[in-house]
């Protein structure tokens, strides 16, 4: 998600300061650009349907015409293949209604996943009246802002991650003008401009122990309930029959969840390396408890069968022989989670 792409501009809207505790008080932002994340379009009368049979979530949270649902501008959620495995994470947008029987979504997905996902999206479409595509401006208008050039919406995943904003293309030339409407509708005095690439939000996330793309849930790799999708609120237990909802329903119900996705941290004297492979982690005498997925920098996430890693004194990454620790994140309930919260704060 770039302001500078040719194709669609996304922008992921985070707190200046580094205290999350406190972030209701801020009144300054730091904007990031995400460089690797693109958008999907799907519009038609059956496009909330269509969806809602793909993804963990219930979609229906996004349609304000019915009086049950929890209304929404943005979900989090999973498209699963067949064996209930994670293809990628997603996120749904709700668009304005083209007319009373048109409706339109945006899916978020990582931009190295675009090809894969349209085509998977595309194989599901028979007989449904959508039309997909990959979007590369925004002239549709969204409620959020009450704008047709800017959509704002809370991160659905958790507080401490702030906003993500969908920015039409032609207002990349008018930085200025981004800047103020995003002041107007967040109350803020301030707006910087975060220029790394969008580093800071990765080290940001792996420091809460949130995944987030390819390279944080490689294809068909985990479970959603290992990606810690409910904990998360990307998964509706409620919502009836989606592609490999079977296995993702007995696994929630067996109460069987055995590895979770855990934010580490590098320690030791060693030169740590700005990205590392994956590789098995160990803890005493050797045992296998996980694998280390992603870092940046001293910070990652690591799939760990957390129970037997809280009660090691200490883990190794097999290959580079690194020493790693990790923490339950403060967002997990209560029955599962430790002080993450300070240990984040202060490190």
């Amino acid at each position: 998600m770039s302001v500078m792409l040719s194709l669609r501009t996304w922008r992921r809207l985070m707190p200046s300061k580094d205290i999350y505790l406190r972030q209701k008080h801020m009144i300054s932002y730091l904007l990031t650009k995400l460089n690797d994340r693109k958008l999907i379009g799907v519009k038609g009368v059956d496009s909330y349907d269509y969806i809602q049979g793909l993804v963990t979530n219930d979609v229906r949270h996004l349609c304000p015409t019915l009086e049950t649902s929890v209304t929404h501008d943005c979900i989090h959620s999973f498209m699963l293949n067949t064996s209930g495995r994670v293809i990628t994470d997603v996120f749904v947008y709700k668009c304005d209604e083209i007319d009373v029987k048109t409706k339109q979504l945006f899916i978020e997905i990582d931009s190295q996943l675009l090809e894969s996902i349209t085509k998977f999206l595309k194989s599901y479409r028979i007989r449904r009246k959508v039309d997909i595509d990959v979007r590369n401006d925004f002239e549709t208008s969204f409620e959020s802002l009450n704008t047709k050039d800017l959509m704002a919406v809370r991160d659905p995943r958790l507080k401490e991650l702030g906003f993500r904003l969908l920015v039409n293309n032609k207002l990349n030339d008018n930085e200025n003008d981004v800047k103020e409407r995003i002041k107007n509708f967040l109350n803020s005095k301030s707006v910087e401009y975060n220029e790394t690439n969008g580093d800071n939000y990765v080290k940001y996330r792996y420091r809460l122990g949130v995944g987030e793309g390819v390279k944080d849930f490689p294809i068909e790799s985990c479970f959603p309930l290992e990606c810690n999708g409910d904990f998360l609120h990307g998964i509706s237990f409620h919502k009836g029959c989606y592609v490999g909802q079977e296995l993702t329903a007995r696994i929630y119900h067996t109460g069987v969840i055995r590895k979770r996705l855990m934010p580490i941290e590098i320690i030791g004297d060693k030169e740590v390396p700005q990205s590392i492979a994956i590789q098995t982690v160990t803890a005493d005498e050797s045992k296998n408890v996980g694998k280390f997925r992603c870092n940046s920098g001293t910070y990652g996430l690591a799939l760990l069968r957390f129970e037997d890693c809280l009660k090691s004194d200490k883990l190794l990454l097999s290959e580079s022989g690194l020493t790693i620790r990790c923490t339950k994140p403060f967002w997990w309930p209560k029955e599962h989670r430790i002080d993450h919260k300070n240990i984040v704060k202060n490190s």
